[in-house]
């Protein structure tokens, strides 16, 4: 238990909790929430995810560090220090295209030509400028038409992409550069995960030498036709690798590929890292037994009691009542302090790459120069009031008049030059504009009035059954002191 939390509550209180949660669990396997299938299901992901973490520790396989240049390196290498301005044109029916691209060819306007033929309704509504995107940030249903804008060049018209509702062209019109700042914590998961694949990699040819893995080139070839949209394509008991002890046979290794998009080639270097993940790692847990260690039950115990128990309080949530304007009223009215917005101020923030570098942008931005180039290294931030707090040169900039620049100023990631925007006074907002908070605050209380009736329901029923020795009690209490001598 955390030492702020030991000084805060006594041990009979810990005891006390720890009763009603045995109450929650047992009341909640008692309405068989831990014989639903969506339960077991979870259960097994979570003991799969425990076990892998602990054989992963046992091999040292870690999260590693990452430096600033290895960041700087991939951002540099990597379509995130860019974003790309587009239009597009969609239609329905694949004949259509042919005209649509002699018109182009021709010298027809891209934008006017989208407005009269196509037939998107978002197009034809906001217009076929799709503005600016960087890389990740469109929908997953039309990620396609933005990766092939970022393969174009200014000006350039792509060939016909397909997607699930039409065909689509791209005119792609801008490319704008964007800052290492304003990526640098997608960029920082990014290489995180790919040097942490690596380790795993390793691990994987490590297992795979151990287990004698071969892989069949009739079962494979099969495999890869087997991923397409008609689905098996042949013997599903037909042999696809072989392995000290077993056999991976199409059906099962289909399994394995459920991830993968129909139509994607299966290589051995896919279908090796999905048996490392999937099948040796397993293999590999049961020879060490992991499971059977009581260090990793006590986790797996720990686990499924949270778990069930938040079950039990979803079950709970939707016997919840709807919450009516009159309520929620009344809530916000006695927890207003809870909505208070203090005062914060919007500042345009960039990261310069020397002190000389600060002053330039400053000297650009102040003598009225074309400054076009630079917004897109320039982020948009917000300080609270914290921030504006104390006696430091970045305080005294929030403070001044908007519209001004300011810096360059020294900091742990180099020099940053500030320009505030707008500043906002502290305000209570009224209840229409934080409704969705407010109603979402008055579900998770009636959430928790449910969970501590049903708790206190069940202790007087039980009542009989509880017994908590003061003496132990007060040993718990020392032990939670610190004094570890105590029998």
């Amino acid at each position: 238990v955390p030492d702020g939390v030991r000084r805060e509550f006594g041990a009979e209180q810990f005891l006390q909790a720890m009763v009603e949660e045995e109450l929650l669990v047992q009341e909640a396997e008692r309405r068989g929430l831990g014989r639903e299938p969506a339960f077991l299901r979870t259960m097994a992901e979570q003991e799969r995810q425990i076990l892998q973490r602990v054989l992963y520790e046992r091999v040292d396989i870690v999260q590693p560090a990452v430096s600033e240049d290895e960041l700087q390196a991939f951002f540099n290498d990597s379509p995130y220090n860019r974003q790309v301005r587009f239009s597009l044109l969609m239609v329905r029916d694949e004949k259509q295209l042919t005209g649509i691209m002699a018109e182009l060819e021709e010298g027809a306007d891209f934008v006017d030509l989208s407005m009269k033929r196509s037939q998107d309704p978002r197009i034809l509504e906001r217009g076929a400028d799709m503005g600016y995107h960087r890389w990740g940030d469109t929908m997953a249903s039309h990620a396609a038409l933005t990766e092939r804008a970022f393969a174009m060049e200014p000006g350039q018209i792509s060939e016909p992409l397909q997607v699930a509702d039409g065909y689509f062209l791209i005119k792609l019109t801008d490319v704008h550069p964007v800052s290492f700042e304003q990526e640098r914590e997608a960029i920082g998961r990014l290489v995180l995960r790919e040097k942490m694949g690596r380790q795993l990699l390793a691990y994987y040819d490590t297992l795979h030498a151990q287990y004698a893995v071969r892989y069949e080139r009739a079962g494979m070839q099969l495999l890869s036709r087997s991923m397409g949209p008609e689905g098996p394509a042949g013997d599903l008991t037909a042999v696809v690798a072989s392995y000290k002890g077993g056999e991976l046979r199409l059906g099962a290794a289909l399994e394995l590929m459920k991830a993968l998009k129909h139509g994607q080639v299966v290589g051995e270097e896919t279908l090796r890292r999905e048996v490392g993940r999937q099948v040796l790692v397993a293999l590999e847990i049961a020879r060490l037994r992991i499971q059977d260690e009581e260090v990793v039950q006590r986790e797996l115990r720990r686990v499924q009691r949270g778990e069930i128990v938040r079950r039990l309080q979803e079950q709970l949530k939707k016997q919840a009542p709807v919450p009516n304007a009159n309520a929620l009223s009344l809530f916000y009215e006695e927890n207003k302090p809870r909505y208070e917005m203090p005062s914060r101020v919007e500042v345009r923030r960039v990261l310069a790459e020397s002190e000389q570098d600060g002053n330039a942008i400053v000297e650009r931005f102040r003598a009225g120069r074309d400054t076009t180039e630079l917004m897109g290294r320039f982020v948009n931030v917000t300080y609270g009031s914290g921030a504006m707090a104390g006696e430091n040169p970045v305080s005294r900039a929030l403070q001044a008049e908007e519209g001004m620049l300011h810096g360059p100023f020294a900091t742990d990631n180099g020099y940053i030059v500030l320009q505030v925007l707008r500043r906002f006074e502290a305000r209570l907002p009224p209840l229409a504009e934080v409704k969705e908070q407010v109603e979402a605050d008055w579900n998770a209380m009636q959430i928790q009035t449910a969970v501590k009736a049903l708790a206190a329901d069940l202790r007087q029923r039980r009542a009989d059954e509880i017994r908590l020795s003061p003496d132990a009690a007060n040993r718990l209490a020392l032990l939670a002191s610190g004094d570890f001598d105590v029998e």
